[in-house]
């Protein structure tokens, strides 16, 4: 069980290299109209990572690093393309093993030098790969409105920073995750997997967020941020997501401009907090989730022990925040 996030830092270089124009793109007009992000991979089949460009809840486009034997010199990349229903086909030098449509190109491997050549093939691709977005579900677009608004634009650490988003823990083989989601759910938690946001509180302490587009699931929404920080408080007892840890990752992001110097925290000991946060107009909004949520919180008493609660904009901005 391990929660890694840290790029090779070659693959982290080329955001302020010879890609300085697509995390310009994501910062700038097009990633607003666009609601962009961009999130760094990593799991035991890719030790290198990787980065996985975001519009809303779709991703048209990710860069993996193949390390060489010698690196970073020897490193090689390339781009790859998750399916997308109505998303046009990408160029020939990306990645795409898209079933559904009969699409399956190698892609190429590419080295630093090369990748200040390939600008004029992505932008068409990407500007189309937008216009043709049909995923601009409720949803992912709060949570995209939180990565931007909290994470990459985000200029004082109030009231939390994003850390990632859609964060799943990982495991060493597919038996070890079988048996680790089956003990949560004799514990009576869910055998949900992926996050929707890992943040950082102005005191250090991480956060798990759950996001939800209504009160109707806030009940579900309790289930499911009681099992991430089950996960999160696991997978610190095995070393990973400690101070340290997360000192190392929020250096990295800061060093190639996905998070703005200076604003994160020192990251803090603790058990991780749990938080729901979803829109709502209702100027009792406080009273009502809170009484929707009292059954899960005396059901689950130690992991939603502290449970924040943030009402959020129909585009994902923090409005109000208080305690359940």
């Amino acid at each position: 069980m391990y929660f890694d996030r840290t790029l090779r830092p070659e693959l982290a270089a080329l955001l302020t290299g010879p890609l300085r124009w697509l995390l310009d793109a994501v910062r700038g007009p097009w990633g607003a109209a666009n609601r962009a992000h961009l999130q760094s991979r990593k799991n035991r089949g890719t030790p290198g990572g990787w980065l996985q460009l975001y519009t809303a809840n779709e991703s048209p486009l990710c860069l993996e690093c193949l390390p060489g034997r010698r690196p970073p010199h020897s490193s090689r990349f390339r781009f790859f393309a998750l399916e997308g229903a109505s998303r046009p086909a990408p160029p020939p030098i990306v990645r795409a093993n898209w079933r559904a449509r009969g699409l399956k190109q190698p892609g190429v491997k590419l080295t630093v030098p090369e990748l200040a050549t390939v600008r004029g093939q992505l932008e068409p691709y990407l500007h189309a790969a937008a216009l043709n977005n049909e995923s601009f579900d409720i949803e992912g677009r709060l949570t995209a409105g939180l990565a931007r608004s909290r994470g990459l634009l985000a200029t004082e650490p109030a009231p939390f920073l994003v850390l990632d988003t859609e964060a799943r823990v990982g495991f060493d083989s597919m038996s070890a995750r079988r048996d680790y989601l089956a003990q949560l759910a004799a514990h009576g938690l869910g055998r949900y997997q992926e996050l929707d946001v890992l943040g950082l509180l102005p005191d250090g302490r991480l956060l798990a967020v759950e996001v939800k587009v209504s009160r109707a699931d806030l009940q579900l929404a309790a289930r499911q941020v009681a099992t991430y920080q089950r996960q999160l408080r696991d997978v610190r007892a095995r070393g990973d997501l400690t101070p340290q840890t997360i000192h190392a990752w929020v250096h990295q992001k800061e060093s190639c401009g996905l998070l703005a110097r200076g604003v994160a925290p020192a990251a803090a000991d603790g058990p991780p907090v749990p938080a729901i946060a979803l829109p709502d107009d209702d100027p009792g909004w406080l009273a009502h989730w809170r009484q929707a949520l009292a059954p899960s919180r005396a059901l689950h008493p130690v992991e939603l022990a502290g449970l924040r609660l943030y009402r959020l904009s129909p585009d994902g901005r923090v409005l109000d925040e208080a305690t359940a």
